[in-house]
């Protein structure tokens, strides 16, 4: 499964969502292979951006992100994209680099909605927080 969208709000039988590519988009992720921990941040259109991740920590091209669920909001092990563009800086708390997303949000066609026990908690009732793949 991959992460796809968060729903805002349900009505109905129609929900608003907001992708993985949406700029306010943000999501706790760690890299599978070495279990570095970041953020997944949307970035429009296009890959999103790998942020809060460590100079010190192990992250190559290539890599698998995952989520981490360590946000309250998505369960770990869900597939976000890969590492691609790492921009390791000499200086400095943080590297950076470009996650593309392991799926093409333009040609969704069925998606699986996943509800989160912490949005219900804090909503007051059940609700639906993660679309995916």
């Amino acid at each position: 499964m991959s992460r796809v969208a968060r729903v805002i709000r349900s009505t109905g039988g129609y929900a608003d969502v907001a992708l993985v590519t949406d700029p306010q988009s943000r999501v706790a992720v760690r890299v599978q292979r070495s279990r570095a921990r970041g953020t997944a941040a949307g970035a429009g259109n296009g890959p999103l951006t790998l942020e809060n991740m460590l100079r010190t920590e192990d992250v190559e091209d290539g890599d698998l992100i995952i989520t981490s669920g360590t946000d309250g909001i998505y369960p770990p092990g869900l597939v976000v994209g890969r590492v691609t563009q790492l921009e390791k800086k000499e200086h400095g708390m943080f590297q950076g680099a470009d996650i593309q997303p392991a799926v093409d949000t333009s040609r969704l066609e069925e998606v699986l909605v996943v509800g989160s026990p912490y949005s219900a908690m804090a909503s007051g009732g059940a609700s639906a927080e993660g679309a995916q793949k």
